[in-house]
């Protein structure tokens, strides 16, 4: 009940829609054109893109790469605050995960865009 409330109330202002060229970062988004179809060998656009967050721990091997936008994550945060503020003054209690802005996706409207984000995107990068 809790879940089709927030459904059927809350504007996520079209957060909640995959469009690519608002949501990816436009160096990752040029890189994964030009490299997911090829063997992870031969995906020198996406390797180029990769950076070590930690360089003063060349020990560490953890890499990264930007994925999204600065400003989409920006927007996604203030959209995180208003359903925060909205749950409280609507007394809704919902599952979260241990992080601040830990509301469960898939139960407030944002299955579809995580599905195309992991299927279209990620799953091609493993």
């Amino acid at each position: 009940e809790t879940i089709a409330t927030i459904k059927r109330e809350f504007d996520w202002q079209g957060m909640n829609i995959f469009n690519e060229e608002a949501v990816l970062d436009p160096l990752f988004l040029q890189a994964w054109q030009q490299d997911h179809k090829r063997v992870p060998e031969q995906r020198l656009a996406l390797r180029k893109l990769l950076y070590r967050p930690a360089p003063d721990h060349p020990d560490l091997r953890v890499w990264a790469f930007t994925m999204l936008r600065e400003d989409f994550c920006t927007k996604l945060m203030g959209a995180l605050d208003r359903f925060e503020a909205y749950k409280k003054k609507r007394g809704l209690k919902i599952r979260r995960s241990g992080s601040r802005y830990g509301a469960l996706f898939n139960h407030v409207g944002f299955q579809k865009f995580f599905d195309t984000l992991v299927r279209n995107y990620l799953r091609t990068l493993a």
